[in-house]
């Protein structure tokens, strides 16, 4: 297909483990993120926006091909992405577009250079490797002189290099000593973290208040590394020939959980795993200083919409995706009024997430309920109060129609209607 002078390019950037409010720009006291901020200030934020799978691969598998785990087949990191879905890179290549690729990639069975053209950068530490990956992609909107537009993935791996605190909590490298001399420094822990009952990381190790506090510092800081290498890499844009026909998109893989329900990481449904920010930046058609509290995002969404500003057709299989271009322009759009998240770490489940309530629906039909007005902590498990019966056929409604609306991976067996 020739290429389409005309049509934008795109640059979308993602880093990992990214907690949904760890942002100054939302309100957050115990970080400085002025790069991420300015993305805020000069585009559209989701504030509703959800991870589709709140794990490294399957959730970037979703990303990449615009369908969920139960179609891809990547539920887990250590699963295979089906080999005859095809991925943004090779549409957008057959498409007309030059697609780079730089950083974490993460997708098993599914080789980046295979999809991409890859530009070096990157390594197993965000601390090390995030300012390469920044330098390639800066030296990258510099220097590039093609006749096609550009597809640019800049992947960072900070701040989920906080996952190797919980390796080896009584390892004297991890510095837990240093808590008395950052006392003054350190954030609160959680509102939802039982101070009573403590925390055990999966690795093991007793976690008490201060050493969840302490946790959170640090990754408070990588974040604020993280943010630096965004912006440089936001900055080599606006400074480019590119800056004025350029569609950025910012967001993260999954949240992290800093003790929220006395956990860490990710894997799970709660929303401090669950949701991701996600910010659009288009001078002109995309809406500046924008918050969008009213509309329910999934990762799918994201290549639906690179999709769609590319002018290329949806990939086969984008069963749920919906291009956010006409909220990302003011445009009114009958829009979902739930999304469906899925997860398999410790057995398949679901959440089906609407503005007032969140159902967590087990393969072995278990169930949690939150009223996410009047508890957004996800404290109290409402689901066997007779007094939400009705919300709770609601949520199993929405699930069964979700579920009728996919088309499951022809081997992996996901489960169906509850």
């Amino acid at each position: 297909m020739s290429p389409n002078t005309s049509a934008p390019n795109i640059v979308f950037v993602h880093v990992d483990q990214l907690h949904h409010r760890a942002i100054s720009a939302y309100g957050a006291q115990h970080v400085r993120t002025p790069n991420i901020d300015r993305l805020i200030a000069e585009g559209t934020s989701f504030m509703l926006s959800y991870s589709a799978n709140p794990v490294c691969c399957p959730a970037r598998a979703s990303w990449y091909t615009g369908r969920v785990s139960s179609e891809h087949g990547v539920v887990q990191n250590a699963k295979p992405l089906l080999e005859s879905v095809p991925d943004l890179g090779q549409w957008m290549g057959a498409r007309g577009y030059a697609c780079y690729y730089v950083g974490k990639w993460h997708i098993p069975n599914r080789r980046v250079n295979r999809s991409f053209t890859q530009l070096p950068g990157g390594h197993g530490h965000g601390e090390q490797g995030d300012a390469g990956v920044a330098s390639t992609a800066v030296g990258f909107l510099h220097n590039y002189s093609g006749n096609r537009p550009f597809f640019l993935n800049v992947g960072f791996l900070n701040p989920h290099d906080c996952c190797f605190l919980t390796f080896a909590p009584n390892n004297p490298s991890i510095k837990f000593g240093s808590a008395d001399l950052l006392r003054e420094e350190l954030p609160p822990a959680p509102a939802s973290f039982d101070t009573k009952m403590g925390m055990t990381s999966r690795e093991g190790g007793r976690w008490d208040t201060t050493k969840v506090r302490l946790y959170n510092y640090y990754y408070y800081r990588m974040v604020e590394m993280v943010d630096a290498e965004v912006g440089r890499v936001y900055d080599a844009l606006q400074h480019s020939q590119y800056a004025g026909n350029t569609l950025f998109i910012f967001t993260s893989d999954h949240g992290e959980m800093l003790g929220h329900n006395n956990l860490f990481k990710k894997g799970v449904l709660y929303d401090s795993a669950l949701r991701v920010p996600l910010v659009c930046v288009f001078p002109g058609p995309v809406m500046s200083g924008q918050r969008d509290s009213n509309h329910l995002v999934s990762g799918v969404d994201i290549p639906a919409t690179i999709l769609d500003y590319a002018g290329a057709e949806p990939m086969p299989g984008m069963t749920v995706a919906r291009s956010l271009r006409p909220l990302l322009e003011g445009t009114n759009v009958e829009w979902r009024q739930y999304v469906v998240s899925e997860s398999y770490s410790g057995g398949p489940r679901r959440a089906v997430c609407t503005k007032s309530f969140k159902a967590v629906l087990y393969q072995d039909g278990s169930k949690r309920l939150y009223n996410m007005k009047n508890d957004p902590l996800e404290m109290r498990d409402v689901a066997g109060d007779p007094g939400y019966a009705e919300t709770l056929r609601e949520a199993r409604a929405l699930h069964n129609e979700y579920v009728g609306s996919i088309v499951l991976h022809p081997e992996f067996q996901s489960f169906g209607e509850v």
